[in-house]
């Protein structure tokens, strides 16, 4: 959905075929990348990850392509023809052709990632002066689900590990000499600086800036996990406490206090990306 900041007028974006929701935005000049997963066709035809190509102007689609061989495929970065997307499912960051279809080259994965599987849960992706950093939920605990994660990451590719102890990382944000990103179940947005948001309405992910402010996603609390199908109790110990707001949240960049919230329930649970236009 396109949301004017300013009036508080909401315009949802029409795509054919969205599947089970977008994860991941990006623009690159007079186009949109949007990482889409799609809905299988049938039950003997495995999960796809696609990416449509929309007009930046108009929010029209242009384009629309299969990933090869990607699992769960999440955000996107691009550095000149190259774009970069995390395939979450395999654990993998993906090299793929700006222009066009094409099977993506590995050029990435965490330390003591052995097996194509989701075992970090890779997700957030920045390009910051001309490097890559990725977040991950870490390794995912022997025995347990994903929300018992509790060593969530940001990294730079094949550099130094930035903050670690995390729980469910989520979206990564340069912010004048630091970087900003959502712990998503403590329902905030942290700086590496060690500021830190006020409690937000939801489990935080997505963040951008635009007029001179900060802008965090919050959702609904999951009550069955995507990647296994479980069902979570959201009152359990170790697990989201309140199913929380579908909201667009404003955030003084300075002191990363909440300004405002604008309420998107009507529209959806969940949000995973934001970008400014």
């Amino acid at each position: 959905m396109r949301v004017d900041t300013g009036s508080g007028s909401i315009e949802p974006v029409w795509i054919a075929e969205p599947g089970l929701g977008a994860t991941g935005l990006l623009r690159v000049g007079g186009r949109i990348y949007v990482v889409l997963r799609a809905q299988a066709r049938s039950t003997s035809e495995p999960e796809r990850s696609d990416i449509a190509v929309l007009c930046a102007k108009t929010l029209r689609e242009l384009d629309r392509w299969r990933v090869p061989d990607a699992a769960d495929l999440h955000s996107l970065a691009c550095d000149g023809d190259t774009l970069y997307a995390v395939s979450t499912g395999t654990d993998e960051l993906l090299a793929l052709p700006l222009d066009g279809p094409g099977r993506g080259t590995v050029t990435w994965r965490p330390a003591g990632a052995t097996d194509r599987l989701d075992g970090h849960h890779l997700n957030g992706l920045l390009l910051a002066d001309g490097e890559l950093y990725i977040s991950g939920f870490g390794p995912k605990p022997a025995g347990a689900d994903w929300k018992e994660a509790r060593d969530g990451f940001l990294c730079r590719i094949d550099g130094p590990v930035l903050r670690q102890g995390l729980r469910h990382p989520h979206s990564i944000l340069e912010l004048d000499t630091t970087f900003v990103i959502c712990e998503s179940p403590s329902r905030l947005a942290l700086a590496l600086d060690g500021r830190r948001s006020d409690t937000l309405p939801g489990y935080t992910r997505g963040l951008c800036l635009a007029d001179d402010a900060l802008y965090v996603g919050t959702s609904m609390g999951r009550r069955r996990s995507k990647s296994t199908g479980t069902l979570n109790n959201l009152a359990a110990p170790g697990g989201f406490a309140v199913e929380g707001a579908c909201a667009l949240v404003r955030l003084d960049p300075a002191t990363l206090s909440l300004s405002s919230t604008l309420s998107l329930a009507a529209y959806g649970r969940e949000l995973y990306d934001l970008l400014p236009l």
